[in-house]
């Protein structure tokens, strides 16, 4: 006899941590915008300044890459769930 399907509880808390990501990736991708655009409207200007703010851009680009790349893992993940399970599933329990 085949158990009861019940709500996939692993696939909601994914769905619930993918919520939070999209705004993490958010932040990340903008956590330095205010510092690029004080630089690039001349509030430091020097070779030193210069090299700094490539620096910058270049470890925003990274950072960016990598949160958006955690995100489509997690967001594959969650495609990936069934909606339901059988109910002995540990899937189906919450905390799981």
């Amino acid at each position: 006899m085949s158990d009861q399907m019940v709500v996939n509880r692993f696939r909601e808390a994914l769905g619930d941590q993918l919520r939070f990501e999209a705004f993490r990736t958010d932040v990340v991708e903008r956590i330095f915008d205010p510092v690029r655009r004080a630089l690039e409207a001349g509030a430091w200007d020097s070779t030193e300044a210069t090299r700094f703010a490539a620096e910058l851009a270049e470890q925003q680009r990274l950072a960016a890459t990598s949160a958006r790349e955690c995100y489509e893992v997690l967001e594959r993940r969650h495609r990936r769930e069934p909606l339901e399970v059988e109910s002995s599933d540990e899937r189906a329990r919450p905390g799981h």
